[in-house]
């Protein structure tokens, strides 16, 4: 492995499925034509290169960090200018983007990836920016006492709404002001806060009592979490 720093200065900076089942992520397919000679770059702040992997001409792997979400365009820049760098040509070279996280158990999960297959692939893997600003505008009607709203950035691309009507916990997975689906839950013993599992599910969501929502998979792994909203 080996580890490059790269600073690049910007002009501009500038879905849908429950936890329980698999969602297809929309792609961009470009052509991996090169950045015009005299183009001024787009990505600002400055990304960096933590990782850098030749696996031979077949492929190269390639970790970026990014001080925040970027956008499809500057993701584009980005993977143009990392492909433009290498040593050899590769078959594929996959390029996986890490935004800062608020819980380290995210820490290794990518938000974005542009892979060249050899055409250029980009894919937000979790919530676009502006994806994000629309989502939280979303109101959370619900019948009953609230036992707490979050806004994970994965893949699942869902607000979720948990809440207590008659008795019966459930959890409403918003995806616009006009797409949702509610789900009954069972609260199952925590030794910290209060946790839930659908009926119909296996994904655990433990809320600690400072209020932050962690959905844990069947293995006891955390696949994404969350701070409540307010």
């Amino acid at each position: 492995m080996r580890r490059h720093i790269i600073a690049l200065t910007l002009l501009a900076s500038t879905g849908c499925g429950s936890h329980d089942r698999p969602l297809e992520t929309p792609v961009v397919v470009t052509a991996p034509t090169p950045t015009p000679r005299g183009t001024k770059p787009l990505v600002d702040p400055p990304y960096a290169i933590i990782s850098d992997e030749d696996e031979g001409t077949a492929r190269r792997r390639v970790e970026v960090n990014l001080k925040e979400k970027v956008t499809p365009e500057v993701l584009r820049e980005i993977a143009l200018e990392v492909k433009s760098k290498e040593g050899r040509q590769h078959e594929r070279t996959a390029i996986f983007y890490y935004v800062p996280v608020e819980f380290p158990e995210l820490a290794g999960q990518p938000w974005a990836s542009t892979h060249f297959m050899p055409a250029l692939e980009v894919k937000i893997l979790g919530l676009s920016k502006e994806e994000e600003d629309t989502m939280r505008k979303i109101p959370l009607d619900h019948e009953g006492n609230r036992i707490g709203a979050w806004l994970p950035d994965d893949h699942y691309k869902t607000l979720d709404l948990i809440y207590e009507q008659e008795g019966v916990i459930k959890i409403a997975e918003l995806r616009s002001a006009t797409e949702r689906s509610d789900s009954d839950m069972t609260e199952i013993p925590s030794e910290t806060g209060r946790s839930f599992v659908k009926v119909k599910g296996s994904n655990i969501y433990g809320v600690d009592p400072a209020g932050n929502l962690r959905i844990f998979n069947a293995q006891g792994q955390v696949i994404s979490a969350a701070k409540p909203m307010r």
